[in-house]
């Protein structure tokens, strides 16, 4: 968390967080890059075979599809792997006196990102993977930041204190 004044709060991941999903990622690019030249070396050496013989054409085709849905299913958790990325290194939650804002500085339309006011937020809702924070029109999402819980804190007590307020006037 850093707060640079005492009307605002800023929670991002920390750099172990950060440091992990970098590591992850640079695994599963590294191995989906063997995996690509590895389906490549069995497409050449089918094709040899399928040269030499030609009866089981049907045989190298089902082969040569299922290395092609490996690369598919490889790419599918890249892109996973990239998205996770993405929300670690560019999450920040702001919390003001007047709303929350959630916004991911390396993309500036991040799913999940956007800006709710106090008292319009209605409750927290826990996921497998990430928060949801349901307002009264809008819903954003959040994953893991460092002290999680000193931001659910502080969500409690800006709707609280729009609360009291609303009761005051």
């Amino acid at each position: 968390m850093q707060t640079n004044s005492h009307d605002i709060a800023v929670f991002t991941h920390g750099k172990l967080t950060r440091s992990f999903a970098f590591l992850i990622s640079g695994i599963g690019i590294f191995f989906y890059t063997r995996q690509f030249f590895v389906v490549k070396k069995i497409w050449e050496n089918l094709t040899a075979k399928q040269l030499l013989f030609p009866q089981s054409a049907d045989y190298y085709l089902a082969m040569k599809l299922l290395s092609a849905a490996s690369l598919v299913a490889g790419l599918g958790v890249i892109l996973v792997l990239l998205y996770t990325l993405i929300d670690v290194w560019g999450l920040k939650v702001m919390l003001t006196p007047d709303s929350l804002i959630v916004l991911n500085t390396l993309f500036k339309k991040f799913p999940g990102s956007g800006e709710i006011p106090c008292e319009e937020i209605e409750e927290i809702q826990k996921g497998m993977f990430r928060f949801k924070i349901v307002g009264k029109h809008k819903t954003l999402t959040i994953s893991g930041v460092e002290k999680i819980d000193l931001l659910f804190y502080l969500i409690s007590e800006c709707k609280k204190k729009k609360d009291v307020h609303k009761f005051k006037k």
